[in-house]
């Protein structure tokens, strides 16, 4: 082999190598992320709908202590109003979240909280009754039994929880699973376990571990809904993902004809383009180069390299011209 068509061949394998760069770098410097509606259209509307359902129990149980602590007639009347407002906007919270319960386990859990609305209806009239008649020990009493703690600590780390802050200790009194304060347990347990997956599945995203999962199935009502938007978003990336890398490696292997071939939206839809159009004119370059080579070493030496060559191609199409106008 003569030492021009090995410059040739150096030529061609800078070309190669240009390509697989512009390839990778292309495909690098475009983002590969494309957000799920469905959390827009069920999830974020269902928290807001529980939010404003659970601030109308928050203002009625609060009003409640109120009305202990009140000695008027008049004033407690206006309390009861307030209370029964409060009690309003809870069942058109809870219509509101009704419209778009997307299970039948949420169905199930819409029943559950009815139901514990419905037995703190009942609470909250005999605690009135005892107000009413001016015993107030008694009716605090009682109110008490039903919190699991004292009020200004479960008011304490109800606001917390508000802010996200889920560090406070909860202690229950022996056999306490029933009161408000071990509810406010369980909330807090459960979210931490959601904050816990929804870590877990951020480092690995961060760490290019797009594999991974979190399992929903442990997870219940909107809590649910979250961790499956995040697995959701995770496949619609790693497919694109996949399928590019897949093609990459087929063009380090000098496979010129491989393509991105899924159908993709908006980013991703953009990479596969830009790496098919970079593969596309790749193989066109090295096709040019052949059909030269190829007429040289059959004693062609008037073969002109006729393809315009863009960018940093354009010097490899003038060294190939170089070596053509040598002979």
């Amino acid at each position: 082999m003569s030492v021009k068509i090995k410059m040739a061949l150096l030529v061609l394998s800078a070309l190669i190598g240009i390509g697989t760069l512009a390839g990778i770098s292309q495909y690098q410097i475009n983002t590969v992320y494309e957000k799920a509606n469905y959390g827009n259209e069920n999830t974020v509307p269902s928290l807001v709908a529980l939010n404003e359902a659970i601030a109308s129990v928050t203002t009625m149980r609060v009003t409640i202590w109120q009305h202990i602590a009140q000695s008027e007639a008049s004033k407690r009347g206006e309390l009861e109003e307030k209370m029964s407002s409060s009690r309003r906007k809870v069942d058109e919270s809870l219509i509101k979240y009704e419209g778009l319960i997307s299970n039948e386990k949420d169905k199930a859990l819409l029943a559950a909280d009815r139901a514990s609305i419905r037995d703190y209806d009942e609470l909250r009239d005999k605690v009135l009754a005892l107000s009413r008649e001016n015993k107030n020990d008694e009716a605090r009493d009682f109110l008490m039994t039903q919190l699991g703690g004292e009020p200004a600590l479960v008011v304490e780390v109800a606001n917390k929880i508000a802010k996200g802050d889920l560090s406070s200790e909860i202690s229950l009194n022996y056999g306490d699973t029933n009161s408000l304060f071990a509810a406010i347990k369980k909330i807090v347990n459960t979210i931490q376990f959601l904050v816990k997956d929804l870590e877990m599945l951020s480092r690995a995203a961060v760490d290019g571990k797009l594999a991974t999962r979190a399992d929903a199935s442990k997870h219940e009502g909107d809590f649910r809904k979250i961790v499956d938007g995040v697995n959701n978003t995770l496949d619609a990336v790693i497919l694109p993902v996949q399928e590019a890398s897949s093609v990459l490696l087929e063009l380090s292997k000098g496979n010129l004809k491989a393509r991105v071939t899924g159908d993709y939206k908006g980013d991703h839809a953009t990479i596969k383009n830009s790496l098919n159009s970079s593969l596309v004119t790749l193989n066109e370059y090295v096709g040019e180069i052949s059909r030269v080579l190829s007429s040289m070493s059959a004693g062609d030496l008037t073969v002109e390299v006729t393809k315009d060559f863009a960018g940093d191609f354009a010097e490899i199409k003038k060294a190939l011209t170089l070596i053509v106008d040598s002979f």
